[in-house]
């Protein structure tokens, strides 16, 4: 990664904490010690992109990936997927995140790019991927405090009479062991 890439500029500053909630933050923050990462990894992409994987000790322990990418020569985006409850944008993603931004942590590894095209499996395999990793779709339904400033201007607007709760659904699909938002 040369010096002027800004992706631990992006993470470094902190530049991706405004997609998470205040009390997700906190948490995260409590998660991101190295005793409660393993597997910690960052991978750089041959497209440029970053993709960062850690279990975090909970109760369960959760599988978390967060796949950053440049939008421009500036500017990055990103999105996060984990086992827990919440899916995405959880405490166990931002845990990632507090890690990648430390620069003893983050020594991306470089993706090796195949040289040579595989020959497609034959059509009399007896398995495919479509049979070996079907997707299934999950809508996980909670019903949580509006503790963000922004939930509960977003209640207000609506004119919903309940003003403290809201019902939030988590969409995720799973592809074998990867499950993304």
């Amino acid at each position: 990664m040369s010096t002027s890439d800004p992706t631990p500029t992006f993470l470094s500053e902190q530049l991706w904490v405004s997609r998470f909630d205040e009390h997700i933050l906190k948490q995260g923050k409590k998660f991101a010690k190295p005793a409660q990462i393993s597997n910690f990894e960052v991978e750089q992409l041959p497209d440029g992109g970053l993709l960062i994987t850690g279990t975090v000790a909970d109760d369960p322990p959760v599988e978390t990936e967060v796949s950053l990418w440049p939008e421009s020569d500036d500017e990055w985006d990103f999105d996060t997927s984990c086992t827990c409850s919440y899916g995405s944008y959880c405490p166990h993603a931002a845990a990632l995140l507090f890690a990648a931004a430390k620069p003893s942590r983050f020594r991306p590894r470089q993706l090796a790019v195949a040289s040579e095209i595989q020959p497609a499996p034959s059509p009399d395999a007896a398995t495919t991927v479509e049979e070996t990793h079907k997707p299934t779709f999950r809508l996980h339904l909670t019903v949580e405090p509006a503790s963000s400033k922004i939930t509960r201007l977003l209640l207000q607007a609506l004119r919903t009479p309940q003003k403290e709760y809201w019902l939030v659904a988590r969409p995720t699909v799973h592809y074998g062991t990867h499950t993304l938002p």
